[in-house]
């Protein structure tokens, strides 16, 4: 809490009609001066005054005035700054049946802030495809951050350890019993091949059934590329209904040990063998663009794909889209 000073007011009370500050019936009781004309009464800046001991008002007639420090009648009138947030967009319940591409929605809980203290969050969710299974939901935020293999070696999607945690710990975490019961197991295809420039290492015959899994690169080109926007290839502007390639992760996936402070995170891919930077990678999306390459052990952000039936889903109600 503060008092204004002379620079202040003028910045933000240009007209001196604005200096008008009347008195409570409290501060009046405390033998506030009241200028009777314009209902304002004299209160204190906190510039000096023209001499020692001195501090500079507002007369109760709109005038500025100093006066000693010890004067008994001046109006304190506090300021203070506040952090303003927004508010949080209005969120309405509908059938997973009525929901389209594009849309935002709630759905299980993650820890996000980095407080557990407050519990976790409700985590937000893109409709990415509405099919016969229900809808496929991506993350909007990259919820946590995890290598894609926990050591260098030639390992395929179905292998990986990145897979089993995505099954095990973070579905356990993200989703109530309830919330587990409208998640569908989806048959996972293989990835394809990125590139003929490096060499394959894995066996990518081999369907996998997931609870919860990862884009891949054939995805975002070949099924998804009219609501997908990647900010390196896309010509597109970016509207309503469309998904950002970029996701930033949250305060919590910032702050795990080993994760990079950049927008990162992996892909669902083949994993190739290179001379140079590292001996395996895999694919991931890099500030939006996509696909890059990273080694498998590289702590990156995490963007999960799940499929839900027939649930109500919470579809958050935004003006904008960012």
């Amino acid at each position: 809490m503060f008092l204004l000073s002379y620079a202040e007011l003028e910045k933000y009370f240009p007209d001196s009609i604005d200096y008008i500050c009347e008195p409570t019936a409290y501060s009046l009781a405390n033998h506030a001066w009241l200028n009777e004309e314009f209902g304002s009464t004299w209160w204190w800046l906190r510039s000096p005054g023209s001499e020692q001991n001195f501090a500079a008002g507002i007369r109760e007639d709109l005038v500025l005035q100093d006066n000693t420090v010890y004067f008994s009648y001046g109006g304190v009138r506090p300021a203070m700054w506040i952090t303003i947030q927004e508010s949080a967009p209005e969120a309405v319940s509908i059938p997973a049946s009525s929901v389209t591409a594009g849309q935002k929605v709630l759905f299980g809980h993650y820890e996000q802030d980095n407080n557990t203290a407050n519990g976790a969050e409700p985590i937000e969710w893109y409709v990415l495809d509405c099919d016969e299974q229900g809808v496929l939901l991506i993350s909007r935020y990259s919820l946590d951050s995890k290598p894609f293999h926990d050591r260098e070696e030639d390992v395929n999607w179905g292998k990986s350890t990145l897979r089993l945690w995505l099954n095990s710990s973070f579905y356990e975490a993200a989703f109530s019993d309830e919330e587990k019961a409208h998640v569908v197991v989806s048959r996972v295809e293989p990835a394809k091949d990125m590139s003929s420039e490096t060499e394959i290492l894995t066996d990518q015959e081999g369907v996998t059934e997931d609870k919860v899994y990862l884009l891949s690169r054939d995805e975002w080109l070949e099924k998804y590329r009219s609501i997908l926007w990647d900010a390196q290839y896309d010509s597109r502007p970016f509207t309503a209904g469309m998904i950002s390639m970029s996701a930033p992760k949250t305060v919590f996936a910032a702050n795990r040990p080993d994760s990079n402070d950049r927008d990162v995170w992996w892909l669902r891919g083949e994993v190739h063998e290179k001379t140079s930077d590292y001996p395996y990678s895999n694919l991931t999306v890099v500030d939006g663009y996509c696909p890059c390459r990273d080694s498998l052990s590289s702590v990156n952000g995490i963007r999960p794909l799940i499929h839900v039936d027939s649930a109500e889903l919470t579809v958050i109600q935004e003006a904008d889209y960012e």
